[in-house]
């Protein structure tokens, strides 16, 4: 869902540019820094995605782990840093 909502809040900010990152938070019942955090997942590796959907991600694979670190926008060092492509 995370992954999901993170995709949907960058479809609306590459839309349309007026839209904040406090306003997604208000719809969402969120506050804006949760939408800061959270919006990097839309940048995560297909793969990574796709082991995640099939719940066969590494352990290291985590929300906390995706939100809390730095996220490169490189999909070869988020695999290595993640290693979810020997899922």
């Amino acid at each position: 869902m995370a992954i999901s909502n993170a995709r949907r809040w960058y479809r609306r900010l590459l839309v349309d540019p007026s839209v904040s990152m406090t306003a997604l938070g208000g719809e969402a019942g969120l506050d804006r820094s949760h939408v800061r955090r959270r919006l990097r997942l839309a940048m995560l590796a297909p793969d990574l995605v796709a082991s995640i959907v099939s719940g066969r991600q590494d352990g290291s694979l985590t929300i906390d782990g995706l939100t809390k670190a730095p996220l490169p926008l490189d999909w070869r060092e988020q695999r290595r840093l993640f290693a979810a492509s020997k899922a």
